[in-house]
């Protein structure tokens, strides 16, 4: 478990020559969001590079923050990108 102010980052591999992931998996738990690299090799078999783990409230603050930025950039260009429906339609829900 990390604090919320710590990304945790769980080298898999740290000796072998550097290999570019070319896939990553999603996970969460209640105190942080994981995220897992890797290098898929074939259909059925993903090497394993790399794993962080982000704390909960520092991704629900980047997100809040990408929505901010996203309502912005529709006011001042004038243009829709779909994040205002998300978030009014939220509301409206509520």
């Amino acid at each position: 478990m990390t604090d919320e102010k710590t990304i945790r980052n769980d080298n898999v591999d740290k000796t072998s020559k550097p290999i570019y992931a070319n896939t990553f998996r999603l996970g969460f738990t209640e105190t942080e969001f994981i995220i897992d690299f890797g290098f898929r090799i074939d259909d059925d078999t993903v090497e394993e590079l790399d794993t962080i783990a982000i704390p909960t409230k520092m991704m629900q603050n980047f997100i809040l923050k990408l929505f901010g930025i996203a309502r912005m950039y529709e006011k001042k260009f004038n243009t829709n990108i779909g994040f205002a429906e998300i978030i009014d339609g939220d509301k409206e829900e509520e």
